[in-house]
């Protein structure tokens, strides 16, 4: 990979530390001749300089790399905005969040991430994504967003709900409950994990589903191989069900209609520190010890 010499930047506006961030991320390309490439309002949230280029959007998604300051979240609108326009850059995560679970390092190795991005020594990770598409008889509709972590069909509103869950279209089971979490290796450690799903490793060539709040002690997580399409079928709901996309609805899901989820043809190539892009992470996020007893 060769040297780069501009960065786009995304911040989330909303932490306290991402003034102190931007700050950092100036000096790192004032004394390094990196040109940052930024929105007004990053521009000005930053103090200006001449290190910073305002551009818009359109102009934004041509920087060779993206550098986003703040948590997971802020991660994944950088991804979708940048697979919007067809883009397929490195993104690196400066985390001034909270776990940041794709996050390359915390404030104090910012310096570091960014000369390894510049300098491209960094590892470049693809990750997995998630696509779906929604078919009522022989109507089948796209959904364009793809998914990083997680798709989800939930209730909106009212009692649980009754959904029947297909693999390579045959009919597996059946559940009464809140909803159904399709997600990747990346989402394991977001929406799944809090419902109780597994933590499966990054790289791994697989896709977990995960029952919500389910009325039946036998409902259990289940892992499948990547190229396995999922399909979830409303059969009893009194409102209309909801079709999440990282977090984000998509549209409503109504009794009569089936979704259809596989994995996705692009990925989403992230940043980290050389050596840090799989277990490393987890270990040092997860507060796992190196032995027992330690």
């Amino acid at each position: 990979m060769r040297r780069i010499s501009s960065i786009g930047v995304m911040v989330n506006a909303t932490k306290p530390k991402a003034g102190a961030a931007l700050a950092a991320v100036s000096a790192f390309a004032r004394a390094n001749s990196v040109s940052l490439l930024a929105s007004p309002e990053t521009v000005a949230l930053a103090g200006g300089g001449d290190e910073w280029i305002a551009c818009t959007e359109k102009e934004f998604t041509a920087a060779p790399c993206v550098a986003v300051l703040g948590g997971d979240g802020t991660i994944l609108r950088a991804a979708h905005m940048l697979a919007d326009h067809g883009m397929d850059v490195p993104v690196m995560g400066l985390n001034i969040g909270s776990l940041g679970y794709l996050t390359c390092a915390d404030e104090d190795r910012f310096d570091e991430a960014l000369r390894a991005l510049c300098d491209g020594t960094c590892e470049i990770v693809p990750r997995q994504t998630l696509e779906c598409d929604v078919r009522r008889g022989r109507r089948t509709e796209h959904v364009e967003r793809l998914a990083l972590n997680e798709i989800v069909v939930s209730r909106g509103s009212g009692r649980i709900v009754r959904l029947g869950l297909s693999l390579d279209g045959r009919e597996v089971a059946e559940y009464a409950c809140d909803g159904l979490i399709v997600s990747t290796p990346t989402g394991s450690t977001a929406y799944s994990l809090s419902a109780g799903g597994p933590l499966v490793m990054p790289g791994t060539a697989a896709t977990a589903i995960t029952v919500i709040c389910p009325h039946a002690l036998s409902s259990r997580p289940l892992v499948v191989s990547d190229s396995t399409e999922v399909g979830i079928t409303p059969l009893a709901a009194e409102t209309p069900l909801v079709l999440d996309i990282d977090g984000e609805c998509a549209r409503k899901i109504a009794v009569g209609e089936h979704v259809r989820i596989r994995k996705g043809k692009k990925s989403v190539r992230i940043a980290f520190l050389p050596g840090e892009g799989g277990h490393r992470v987890l270990k040092r996020k997860l507060g796992w010890t190196d032995g027992a007893g330690r």
